[in-house]
């Protein structure tokens, strides 16, 4: 594997809220001289873009960020089009800027179409919430998927071994509620707990452990906005003995109770 180096920026400040669009069809969009940069994700659908004339085929998969006064025009014959997008500029040594060594990416193919939705969905959501450290998750969401984006230009397609592990990360995300000891997860791909433990955190960003915690509260978000259920019974069902340290757990990761969320779920109101 090459020994592919950090990107240039060490995060990015969002120029407005990233979100998901499906278009109308046919669909076309045109976007000229715009003065930040565009970060683009197909989801489903197909069509074409036009960067500065060149043109890109658009496929679910296929991402792209725009740099600031790039001309811009796309379309899509027919059919459902669905894109993620976030408006941004990157940080480099706290300051914003409007260049960056590795940008922009065009046409650049990320095939864990699964875990880039999830990432894409997580970025939306996290944003939507509306308080300071929300936000803050969704621009680490958006970096991450610029990093991604970095290492697929860079690197050869996953190894075996990390598309099972991607695959495993898929199944946490899908059912929280169950347990995922990582010497299990580990075995599972003739690994050993430690070197298990490095690739999941590169490939992540963050360790096992840290990931399924993340997922059980995500859970907990969606039961929470989406139905009545007691927050004892939400613990129950997401597998935690302690109703108590459920409620800790999930603020530090939300920063408000599960009551407060339940209450206030887009906004940084009950925080």
């Amino acid at each position: 594997m090459k020994n592919i180096p950090a990107l240039s920026f060490e995060s990015i400040e969002m120029f407005e809220w990233p979100f998901m669009m499906v278009n109308p069809h046919p669909w076309k969009w045109v976007d000229a001289q715009f003065d930040h940069f565009q970060l683009w994700i197909v989801l489903e659908g197909t069509g074409q873009v036009w960067v500065d004339g060149v043109e890109y085929p658009l496929k679910p998969g296929a991402c792209f960020t725009y740099s600031p006064e790039s001309e811009l025009w796309a379309q899509s014959p027919g059919g459902v089009f669905h894109h993620f997008a976030c408006y941004f500029f990157p940080v480099i040594r706290g300051q914003i800027c409007t260049q960056a060594a590795e940008l922009p990416f065009l046409n650049v193919m990320i095939e864990e179409s699964a875990f880039l939705r999830d990432l894409c969905f997580q970025a939306v959501r996290c944003a939507e919430e509306g308080h300071d450290a929300a936000r803050q998750q969704a621009a680490r969401y958006i970096w991450i998927l610029l990093s991604m984006m970095w290492k697929a230009e860079n690197t050869d397609p996953l190894t075996a071994i990390e598309q099972q592990i991607l695959q495993q990360a898929q199944n946490i995300k899908r059912e929280p509620e169950k347990a995922y000891p990582v010497d299990a997860l580990a075995t599972a791909v003739s690994l050993s707990p430690s070197q298990y433990t490095r690739i999941f955190n590169r490939m992540l960003h963050t360790s096992p452990n840290q990931y399924h915690i993340r997922a059980k509260v995500d859970k907990a978000r969606t039961l929470l906005r989406e139905t009545s259920m007691e927050i004892g019974r939400i613990a129950d069902l997401l597998n935690y003995s302690d109703a108590f340290f459920f409620s800790r757990q999930f603020k530090q990761f939300t920063q408000r109770s599960p009551m407060q969320y339940r209450k206030y779920p887009y906004s940084s109101l009950g925080k």
